[in-house]
């Protein structure tokens, strides 16, 4: 039988429309982009870490508020262009 605590809510989380944090969501984006882990990998391994998540939870973390993080890549691209020079790496 497996015991399960309960907390009170964390901030960031909206109480009964999200299951994990802002820190959880961070974790699986590291994983899945830096890390360069696959959906199966990340969900194996929330799943050993004790947080009952599917690979379709994980899905909707890495696709929900993309426009955010894309903007910001954006962001970041344009800023470093000025500043290059050519025949650098």
């Amino acid at each position: 039988m497996q015991n399960i605590s309960v907390a009170p809510i964390p901030p960031g989380v909206v109480a009964g429309r999200e299951q994990y944090g802002p820190g959880m969501k961070a974790f699986v984006l590291m994983l899945y982009h830096q890390g360069q882990s696959t959906v199966a990998r990340i969900t194996a391994m929330l799943r050993a870490m004790g947080m009952p998540v599917s690979c379709r939870k994980v899905l909707r973390i890495l696709n929900e508020d993309s426009a955010g993080l894309v903007a910001e890549a954006d962001e970041v691209l344009k800023a470093g262009l000025p500043r290059r020079r050519l025949g650098s790496c």
